[in-house]
């Protein structure tokens, strides 16, 4: 009988995660394009020249990274969606957490190190392309979070490669 409970909770967990593209997908893209709106906002060095302190500064740039890693993040995402090649544990995060992340002003330090985070955890074979010249995603992230924050290496390589 234990057994049967088994298979019966596996086939249940089954039918529970799995996903609707075409829903995952318009969420993914509209996710993206907010991620778009972000970037230019806070678009680099301009964000930088109008902010008061170095405190503001690491913030804003790491607004900035947030919204190019939910922007990468989305685009790789999408073409694997499309082809329905996700994972249940993958569509799972990309519904629990990606299309959750907050976007505009409520943007916290937390919401930043979480989505770096979930890229490190769950993400991390979809973020080994270039980010920012030779960083990739994976790199960025790791970057914020070993460093609580924004280095200068990062800052440099956000400025030299824009979107």
């Amino acid at each position: 009988m234990e057994n049967f409970d088994y298979i019966v909770t596996k086939k249940l967990d089954k039918v529970y995660w799995s996903y609707d593209p075409e829903k995952l997908c318009k969420q993914l893209e509209r996710l993206r394009k907010w991620a778009l709106a972000g970037i230019h906002i806070f678009e680099l060095p301009a964000a930088i020249n109008n902010s008061y302190n170095e405190k503001e500064i690491d913030f804003v740039l790491m607004r900035y990274c947030y919204y190019r890693l939910i922007y990468f993040l989305t685009e790789k995402l999408i073409i694997d969606v499309k082809a329905d090649n996700l994972d249940d544990d993958i569509a799972c995060a990309i519904e629990n957490n990606l299309v959750l992340s907050p976007i505009g002003c409520g943007v916290t330090d937390d919401d930043i190190y979480k989505l770096c985070k979930l890229i490190l955890d769950k993400f991390g074979p979809y973020c080994n392309d270039a980010l920012f010249g030779d960083m990739t995603a994976y790199d960025v992230a790791k970057e914020i979070i070993v460093n609580n924050g924004i280095t200068k290496k990062l800052l440099v390589k956000a400025i030299i490669n824009p979107l």
